[in-house]
């Protein structure tokens, strides 16, 4: 029986127990397969244990995890935690989906080179509290804020995507935030008043953005998000 470290069963707690099981049979394959260059086959039958078989010859040889080597052992399991993790980063990506094109509140936690901010998002209206750190690459941040952010800065980003990405060894879902985006100054004024039926037809980041409302915004509110993003809101009101 193949004997999971109680850390890594901890780490990928969240998953499905499904795609946990499916993780451990196509990582081992994978694994057994380059450990003794042939074919192989594994599944976790009804009973708990992993059954591995080489395939030599057109013949099934089973093996037991329990007699390989220790290096074997390590490379089977850092082959399961890869999958895992990748199977742990699109599970996320996908719960994550729901916040696409929402405003969130982040605080920048570092600053890179480049220029991208990383910042940290908190989505506290969950049931169960989560935190998402993000990426904001210079392409979405407005000329007139460039190079004068600040560590520990708070302030409200558009979540633009939730993508799962790997390396081959390590897999994370990158979630990329910005402060150009045209839907910005709508949804901050959605979240803000609470009311739908708000659009911005045209953004210049740091100079205007047009804005067309089904129903009357408070005054207070545009002013609060024009002075969180430095820009003058021209606000169309529809109803009569």
């Amino acid at each position: 029986m193949l004997q999971l470290p109680r850390e890594i069963k901890e780490k990928y707690a969240s998953l499905p127990t499904d795609s946990i099981w499916d993780a451990i049979e196509v990582a081992s394959i994978k694994a057994i397969s380059t450990i003794f260059q042939v074919g192989a086959t594994a599944n976790i039958g009804e009973d708990g244990i992993l059954h591995i078989h080489l395939l030599r010859d057109g013949n099934q040889e089973e093996i037991s995890v329990n007699s390989l080597n220790r290096k074997a052992k390590r490379r089977l399991l850092d082959e399961i935690e890869k999958e895992l993790m990748l199977r742990q980063a699109c599970y996320d990506a996908w719960s994550y989906a729901t916040i696409r094109g929402s405003v969130q509140t982040g605080r920048i936690e570092r600053i890179r080179t480049d220029g991208t901010l990383e910042v940290l998002v908190e989505l506290l209206d969950l049931i169960t509290p989560i935190t998402i750190y993000a990426e904001c690459p210079l392409q979405h941040q407005p000329p007139h804020e460039r190079l004068k952010y600040q560590p520990g800065e708070m302030l409200e980003f558009f979540i633009v995507s939730c993508l799962p990405i790997t390396n081959g060894r390590l897999s994370k879902v990158r979630v990329i935030v910005s402060r150009t985006a045209r839907e910005l100054p709508s949804r901050l004024l959605g979240k803000l008043t609470g009311m739908s039926g708000i659009r911005c037809t045209k953004r210049i980041p740091g100079g205007y953005s047009r804005i067309i409302a089904q129903h009357k915004i408070p005054k207070s509110a545009i002013n609060t998000v024009g002075k969180k993003l430095k820009e003058h809101l021209e606000v169309t009101c529809l109803a009569k």
